[in-house]
């Protein structure tokens, strides 16, 4: 990640210290012109933009699935799935980290879709659950997919956005004003023209 350093001055004048002149970026004061990465975020896929996992449940087959999230700080955990047909249930549950019993997030009692995504926001780290059970005398087909996305990850991605949402919107009001100057420009240059007539 490309940090913009808040006082530049002060930055430059540590990287001195170490650094030879013509290697510091013109970005940080320094006389290396090579244009800096571009700032970048993860591009965060919901759950119905990633590939599901293919499972065959014979008769009476009971599945979990379970995704982990380790930032101490919690993030969110998403769950997709697709069913071919209703007699097979599907739960969710999470379990935070200090939590001695999970919370059920999809009662497997439910009616449920055939396909469904869902998400769930949380404040610790833990294990998001999902449970499939067919319940009928054949095999049935589901697909799933589940992901855990960072606190730390969606705040860095979020600021990373804001921060490219501001220069684009820099850039935009700086072209506006150009081409006021370019307009007020050729207006008195044809103002001009025909005084001179």
């Amino acid at each position: 990640i490309q940090v913009t350093p808040a006082k530049p001055i002060k930055v430059l004048e540590a990287l001195k210290q170490d650094i030879d002149m013509d290697v510091i970026n013109v970005k940080y004061g320094g006389q290396d012109a090579t244009p800096l990465p571009e700032l970048r975020g993860v591009e965060l896929k919901e759950s119905h933009e990633h590939d599901k996992t293919e499972r065959k449940l014979q008769r009476g087959e009971a599945i979990q699935v379970t995704e982990e999230l380790n930032d101490a700080k919690g993030g969110r955990v998403m769950w997709g799935y697709h069913m071919e047909s209703h007699d097979v249930t599907f739960g969710a549950e999470w379990k935070g980290k200090r939590e001695k019993k999970a919370s059920v997030l999809i009662d497997s009692d439910a009616p449920k879709e055939l396909e469904s995504h869902g998400s769930h926001g949380v404040k610790t780290a833990g294990i998001l659950t999902i449970k499939f059970t067919n319940t009928s005398n054949e095999a049935r087909l589901v697909k799933f997919t589940t992901m855990a996305y960072s606190a730390t990850l969606l705040d860095t991605n979020r600021a990373i956005n804001e921060t490219k949402a501001k220069e684009k919107a820099a850039k935009e009001r700086a072209e506006k004003v150009r081409e006021r100057a370019e307009k007020r420009k050729a207006e008195k240059a044809e103002k001009a023209k025909a005084k001179a007539k």
